[in-house]
């Protein structure tokens, strides 16, 4: 890769700590968020699809859908089954996140020095996304980048593409909303741990699209 000759792969990772503080010291002076009003969704799901190693339903009612889907095998089957179920949704979210990321990193980088900005603007936040990749690949289970794969033979969108999008979180230190119940609180289910995690990204973004809850069957 271009990006990570010796002197360049230093950079970046001064590049990659810098925005990370910015993205994350701005995300957290501007938080105005709303309670979620939505309803329970107590509905069956309805089937819409299904294939060799997945089906997808859909839940909920008006403006509060979401899907439902269901993935088997191994890792790279269950990223194919995902990528299978929703191309057409995975292919469109791409592209717009993509995009929104382009016009909300220039308010970032006018913090950072002059050098960093300049090489910033001249290979773009993929670079950032990349150095994430790379400082981080080592401490990264094989099998996510397995089902990352499978995602991407089944969407047709280039596998660094998929890679730097699941980057985003970790490059800007991401602190969503986490919940967790157990023991006694879940007696009536064995006192089994359920955790749940709030997306609370920016809904002027396209995160909340198609949203989905994907359950796995490895």
């Amino acid at each position: 890769r271009i990006f990570f000759l010796a002197m360049r792969q230093a950079i970046f990772l001064i590049a990659f700590l810098a925005i990370s503080a910015a993205l994350a010291l701005a995300g957290a002076n501007n938080c105005n968020g709303v309670p979620n009003q939505f309803p329970i969704v107590t509905d069956a799901p309805v089937l819409l699809r299904t294939t060799d190693q997945g089906k997808l339903f859909q839940a909920g009612q008006g403006d509060n859908q979401f899907f439902i889907a269901h993935v088997y095998g191994t890792p790279y089957q269950m990223g194919y089954a995902h990528g299978s179920l929703l191309k057409k949704e995975i292919n469109v979210i791409v592209d717009e996140f993509f995009k929104y990321l382009d016009t909300q990193i220039d308010q970032y980088i006018k913090f950072l020095p002059e050098e960093l900005r300049a090489l910033i603007e001249k290979y773009g936040v993929e670079a950032a996304l990349e150095a994430t990749y790379v400082f981080t690949r080592r401490q990264t289970p094989a099998h996510v980048f397995e089902e990352l794969k499978g995602l991407s033979d089944a969407t047709g969108i280039a596998y660094d593409r998929i890679v730097w999008l699941h980057q985003f979180p970790e490059l800007i230190k991401a602190a969503c909303s986490m919940f967790g119940a157990w023991g006694a609180a879940t007696a009536s289910q064995n006192g089994t741990l359920f955790q749940l995690r709030a997306l609370d990204f920016d809904t002027g973004g396209p995160f909340q699209q198609y949203p989905l809850v994907l359950v796995y069957h490895p």
